[in-house]
């Protein structure tokens, strides 16, 4: 057995995935493994060998939020160039198998006079979403020894989606404060405290009268803005504000009520 791939290629959780090259019948073929408990006592959870009668090689393994694993390498025979091609399983598939496997590209040239190929074979996950595959290799285009091409592509299970967004926290210390410069038109600062890190925007509401219930929209500001300026507004008139954050999961529970009543 020659291993392609002697680092641990990720480590999520509890899990260790490693992929090698193993000799299967007349042609060599791609051996994975997943080691579970590494921190503890180290136990193969599942292993397999994806071969036929065709060789692959340079194989690299990656493993998404879900625990979806993808295996890509090169592969070619006495009939066909080498190609760039993946497989993978879900979580939900029989232990110790992978998928049909797909192609990223069919190389329509071999490689002469040279000894290596495709040392930075290399599949790795998204960060911005745990769900992504990107995975890289060499191909040819024609035949020769230093006219190599580098494939970069990427693809995600179906099965696999962003965590759900949550709600964000409710803003607080909501504080009214009444403030006139002309004589004509008086106005009012509201101030409050961001208690998330995930809004939006926040939403503005107010109501007129001492004691009134019936709140209507006001404004809209943006992320982590804490601070308003409601003006014009009318002379020696209560208002009563509420403030809330929202985002594409919805909205949070209401700020406190502060009031303000304008001279």
């Amino acid at each position: 057995m020659s291993l392609l791939s002697p680092q641990i290629k990720r480590l999520r959780k509890s899990f260790k995935r490693f992929v090698c090259r193993i000799a299967a019948g007349s042609s060599t073929g791609v051996r994975w493994y997943e080691v579970r408990s590494p921190n503890a006592t180290p136990t193969v959870f599942q292993q397999g060998t994806f071969a036929d009668s065709s060789y692959r090689w340079m194989g690299s393994i990656a493993m998404d939020q879900n625990g979806d694993i993808a295996v890509g390498y090169s592969v070619s025979s006495s009939s066909m160039h080498p190609a760039i091609r993946f497989t993978g399983r879900e979580p939900a598939d029989t232990l110790n198998t992978m998928q049909a496997e797909t192609s990223i590209i069919e190389g329509t040239g071999s490689q002469s006079g040279l000894r290596r190929w495709g040392d930075y074979s290399a599949m790795r996950i998204d960060p911005t979403d745990d769900c992504t595959f990107w995975y890289t290799t060499e191909y040819l285009t024609s035949n020769g020894s230093f006219n190599w091409s580098t494939r970069i592509a990427s693809f995600k299970f179906m099965s696999c989606a962003a965590p759900p967004e949550t709600l964000p926290a409710a803003p607080s210390n909501l504080t009214a404060t009444p403030t006139q410069k002309q004589p004509i038109y008086p106005f009012v600062d509201l101030g409050w405290k961001d208690n998330s890190n995930n809004e939006t925007n926040f939403a503005i509401e107010r109501c007129m009268g001492a004691g009134c219930v019936t709140f209507t929209p006001l404004a809209t500001v943006g992320a982590n803005v804490t601070a308003y300026h409601d003006a014009p507004t009318q002379r020696k008139t209560t208002y009563v504000y509420r403030v809330k954050a929202r985002n594409g999961a919805g909205s949070s529970a209401y700020s406190n009520t502060a009031s303000a009543t304008t001279k």
